[in-house]
């Protein structure tokens, strides 16, 4: 017997257990928050503090900003799914960035699945076609307006 065939006959043996992995329900009050969400940003808290301190609190006011910044919930934990009797956690926080409602969100769970995070964003914010890490706030900032400002100061000099 060759060390390929002895392999073969291990893997046989080896029995894994299918995952069952399958996304919760949202309740009605979490449906009402989704409402209106027009970007998502995945972040930690420190990205999210960070985020609001450089684009709000001490913005410069020679570059484009958030002039409004409002936090609209304090946020909360949702358990989205599981995955072999596993929670899957996400953090979620909601502010109105000038006028436009965003989301913030993080995987916060002893596991993480990604894809489902996914997943559950498609389909509770099928209408919410931005996404974007911490990293690459800028994108949203563009999304939602907040160089428009900082065009027009430098188009009028």
């Amino acid at each position: 017997m060759t060390i390929k065939d002895a392999a073969r006959l291990v893997v046989k043996k080896i029995k894994t257990p299918k995952s069952t992995a399958k996304i919760n329900p949202v309740c009605d009050a979490d449906k009402k928050l989704f409402d209106g969400v027009e970007y998502c940003i995945q972040a930690s808290h420190d990205e999210h503090h960070m985020l609001w301190e450089r684009w709000h609190y001490r913005a410069d006011t020679t570059r484009s900003y958030v002039k409004n910044w409002e936090q609209v919930s304090l946020g909360h934990w949702l358990t989205i799914g599981s995955v072999d009797n596993r929670p899957i956690c996400v953090s979620v926080q909601y502010a109105i960035l000038n006028g436009h409602k965003v989301m913030f969100y993080e995987g916060t769970s002893q596991l993480v699945d990604y894809k489902m995070i996914e997943d559950w964003l498609e389909r509770y914010f099928d209408r919410c076609n931005h996404h974007c890490n911490a990293a690459n706030f800028h994108h949203c900032m563009e999304a939602v307006g907040c160089y428009d400002e900082a065009r027009k100061k430098k188009a009028n000099g």
